[in-house]
């Protein structure tokens, strides 16, 4: 399960990345029959949708983010995210080049 660290204040937007097969991108998104996102924790308010969840950190402490979605009627689950909110203040550790793949 990969952890995502955050401080409180910050606002987490989770997104659904198909794959095929071999782990890479699909080039067309499949038609999707249902998607459902799990986070139960009322602490961390979040808001739902087709194709993300939004999770504000107003506090500290840890939240668990689950999705399954349906495609031609057979269910696929994500791994779990673990999001983990420290009371501390952001320091300035590095900087990186970003990149997108297609």
């Amino acid at each position: 399960m990969p952890d995502v660290n955050v401080t409180v204040g910050h606002t987490v937007t989770c997104t659904i990345e198909y794959l095929d097969t071999a782990g890479n991108p699909m080039l067309v998104a499949p038609v999707v029959d249902s998607t459902q996102w799990i986070q139960p924790d009322t602490n961390f308010p979040s808001t739902a949708t087709a194709g993300s969840l939004v999770v504000s950190c107003p506090i500290a402490g840890n939240v668990l983010v689950d999705c399954t979605v349906v495609v031609g009627g057979v269910p696929y689950a994500a791994d779990q995210i673990h999001i983990i909110v420290a009371p501390q203040p952001q320091i300035l550790g590095s900087i990186r080049i970003n990149t997108e793949i297609s």
